[in-house]
């Protein structure tokens, strides 16, 4: 017995080896949260001894669908000045000039035992 099956012609970011689709809305914010850490430690003396664990996540705003093949740029800043470790950040990841996504964060920076 031969099932066909029905594939959309453009499938949203990211895509499973077995081509079932993911939800779009969990990748990309899990890359923002990556890219706000490199960023949050970049403001640590030393910053191998250092992980950003993220406390949470407000305004996500989801504006452009994201197809594979698109590539995503960020732009970070801080809110407002770290204190006592916590880290309030806005991201914002663009596909070419389109706003795809935007969000606020807050992340606590904790020196690694050794």
């Amino acid at each position: 017995m031969y099932e066909e099956k029905i594939i959309p012609p453009k499938k949203a970011m990211p895509q499973a080896q077995d081509g079932t689709l993911r939800k779009f809305a969990l990748r990309v914010p899990e890359v923002i949260y990556q890219c706000s850490g490199i960023m949050v430690l970049r403001s640590v003396p030393d910053p191998e001894n250092y992980s950003t664990y993220f406390m949470k996540i407000d305004n996500a705003k989801f504006k452009h669908k994201v197809v594979p093949g698109d590539t995503l740029q960020f732009e970070i800043r801080l809110l407002e000045p770290i204190r006592r470790g916590v880290a309030l950040v806005e991201a914002k990841a663009f596909v070419g000039e389109t706003l795809a996504c935007e969000a606020e964060l807050m992340a606590q920076i904790v020196k690694n035992k050794k």
